[in-house]
Order: structure tokens, then C-alpha cells, then sequence
């Protein structure tokens, strides 16, 4: 393989793995948006957060595999952050005791920090004898954690969705 096809293809994984929690964590900001429009009075600013979220969507799904699609994909989540920071004090009390807000921002701008510095030391390694060498040494180990930290934190987003409380309810 040609140090170009490697930095694809160790690209792709990457953004294959940061590509679930992201369409998990717009699936979680909607259903906490519906019921919260459904339980309280209508909100405007919140309201204005669902286009938003249907962009990030349409991105997450289009066929495009380029890295700018999570530039963009990030900078709608930046939108989303200053959005919900414009509602009243007590919206975003209720809105976090939806979705708590720990939970699916900090992870989610830990994940993109971490793919940035990642995709940048993508082009500073070496092929020597079959092995990478990476410019960065714990490069290899940091790109196993970003896929451990996305698969984890996938699980916890789904274990605390809606969806799932809901289907454990109807189980039972």
C-alpha cells in the first residue's frame, strides 16, 4: 500500500468512527427538542435549532467522505451550542434535564479536538519496512482510543436516549 492509500484509508476509519455519535447525538438533541416542545409552551429560539440539526443530518448521511463534511458538521454543532446559550435561563434548565448537556457536548468536542490532531498527524508518518512510523510516537495508541472513545461513547448515548428508555418501558 502507498503511504497515500494508508492515510485514506486510516482517514476513513476515522471518520467512520466519530460518524455514529454524531447522527446519535442529533437523534438525542431532537427527541429531547419534540418532547420539550410537547411538555412546555412553544419556543421560538429552541424551534430555531431543528434546522440545524436536519443540516447535520443531510451531511452525516450524504455519500461525501471528505474530511471538510466534519468541519461543517462542527460548525453546525457550534450554532447549536450559541443557540441553546440565547434561550431563557429556565429553558435551558429544562432542556438540560433532558439531555444533560455533559454528557453530549463535552464528548462530542473531546471527539472533534481529537480528530483534528489526528487528521494532522496523518501527514507526518513514514513507511519503514511495512511498519508507520508516525512523526508523533503515541499516534498509533491515540487513534485506537479516539475508536474506543467513540464506540463508548456511542453505547452511553444510546443507553440514555429516549428511544431506548421508551422500548425498555413497553418491554417490561
Amino acid at each position: 500500500m502507498s503511504k497515500n492509500e494508508i492515510k485514506n484509508k486510516l482517514t476513513l476509519e476515522l471518520m467512520n468512527s466519530i460518524k455514529k455519535p454524531i447522527s446519535q447525538v442529533v437523534d438525542f438533541l431532537s427527541e429531547a427538542i419534540v418532547i420539550y416542545l410537547y411538555t412546555e409552551n412553544e419556543s421560538v429560539s429552541l424551534k430555531s435549532i431543528a434546522p440545524l440539526l436536519i443540516q447535520v443530518k443531510e451531511i452525516i448521511n450524504s455519500k461525501n467522505s471528505k474530511v471538510e463534511k466534519y468541519d461543517k458538521i462542527l460548525n453546525y454543532f457550534i450554532g447549536i451550542m450559541n443557540k441553546i446559550n440565547e434561550l431563557e435561563e429556565g429553558e435551558i434548565s429544562k432542556l438540560n434535564n433532558l439531555i444533560n448537556f455533559d454528557n453530549v457536548f463535552e464528548p462530542l468536542l473531546k471527539s472533534f479536538k481529537l480528530l483534528n490532531y489526528l487528521l494532522k498527524s496523518l501527514d507526518n508518518f513514514k513507511i519503514v519496512r511495512d511498519m508507520l512510523i508516525f512523526e508523533e510516537k503515541d499516534t498509533l495508541n491515540l487513534i485506537k482510543n479516539f475508536i474506543k472513545f467513540n464506540e463508548r461513547w456511542y453505547k452511553r448515548l444510546i443507553l440514555n436516549s429516549f428511544s431506548f428508555k421508551e422500548f425498555l418501558l413497553n418491554r417490561c
